[in-house]
């Protein structure tokens, strides 16, 4: 199993052609000139084309995940930790195991100038992953099978375990959306 921190943020496709970038969100809306940070450090990496798929994260005071300051604030640091990459350099990748994408996007991403583009480390242990993420106040945890093809849509292979204590904290956004019906 591929292990990793389920962030606190949107989640974003960032996709390069030359010195072109555009960075869309999970519902196709295109998010470039909201993050135009992002799209500069996208620019930097050392290939022609690539997609990539992560999460778009505001970095709160201690650098945890705020999702209420990304929601809210136009002027936060923000950056993306890359979990998958589906083209590079005109080759379609999606058909690859994850674990043959995963170190295709690491090598990719060892390189960047900066901080914005960081590639989401996968971890052995789920429960220890778990604890850890709870004791800092992080979602919690997504995990998918190595040897996996990617897929998207909402049934795409992976699975979320979010925190108990995560979900506490952030019982106002199901108050909120159902407000919104």
């Amino acid at each position: 199993m591929a292990i990793r921190v389920k962030f606190d943020g949107f989640r974003i496709q960032i996709h390069k052609l030359r010195l072109a970038v555009a960075l869309f969100g999970k519902n196709g809306g295109n998010l470039t000139t909201r993050f135009p940070t992002i799209a500069a450090a996208v620019i930097t990496l050392p290939v022609r084309s690539c997609i990539i798929d992560g999460e778009l994260i505001a970095a709160g005071k201690d650098g945890a995940p705020d999702l209420r300051a990304l929601l809210h604030g136009r002027n936060v640091p923000v950056c993306v930790y890359a979990f998958d990459i589906l083209e590079l350099q005109g080759r379609d990748f999606c058909e690859l195991p994850l674990e043959q994408r995963s170190a295709r996007l690491k090598a990719l991403l060892a390189r960047p100038k900066g901080n914005l583009l960081r590639y989401s480390e996968a971890f052995p242990d789920a429960g220890a992953l778990l604890a850890e993420c709870a004791r800092l106040g992080l979602e919690g945890i997504v995990c998918s099978r190595k040897e996996s093809a990617y897929r998207s849509g909402t049934r795409s292979g992976w699975i979320k375990v979010k925190t108990e204590q995560w979900k506490a904290a952030n019982q106002w956004r199901g108050e909120f959306f159902e407000k919104q019906s």
